[in-house]
Order: structure tokens, then sequence, then C-alpha cells
């Protein structure tokens, strides 16, 4: 239902839509493949990714402090607004 939201606000721009589709899709996928492992993989693991997501965060608070916004810090061909 989001992706009709997204194609009428959108005033009919399938190519957004089509492109916002492909993330749905790559999400679903993604939540299945991280709901299928035993829960004691995540509690036997718990620390690496608490590591992991730390060492992240202070990447991404490196580039806040740089004042990189974050959405050029993943797609850094937006044009910048001068």
């Amino acid at each position: 239902m989001g992706l009709v939201f997204l194609f009428s606000a959108s005033q009919g721009n399938i190519e957004t839509t089509i492109k916002q589709s492909f993330f749905v899709l790559f999400g679903l996928i993604l939540m299945f493949a991280v709901s299928q492992p035993d829960p004691d993989f995540y509690k036997n693991n718990s620390l690496l990714f608490f590591l992991i997501v730390f060492n992240w965060s202070k990447i991404i608070l490196n580039y806040v402090t740089n004042d990189v916004p974050i959405p050029r810090m993943y797609f850094p061909y937006i044009p910048k607004n001068n």
C-alpha cells in the first residue's frame, strides 16, 4: 500500500516507485534471513554485534561532527545545493 501512496505522491513517477520497490523487496528478504538463525546465535554473538554497531555509530558521529550530511554519506552522488 505504501508503494501505491508513493506512486500517487510522486505524481505517477514510475521510476521512483520501482526504485523504492527494490528497497522493499530487499528489506523483506533481509528480515526473512535475519529471522532464520536460532535465537542462541544472536545471544552468543551479541558482543560482536554490539562492537559492530558501536563502531558504525562512531563513523556516523564523525561525519556529523565534520558537517557531512548523513544522506550524502550513503549517496555521495546527490548534488549539492549551492
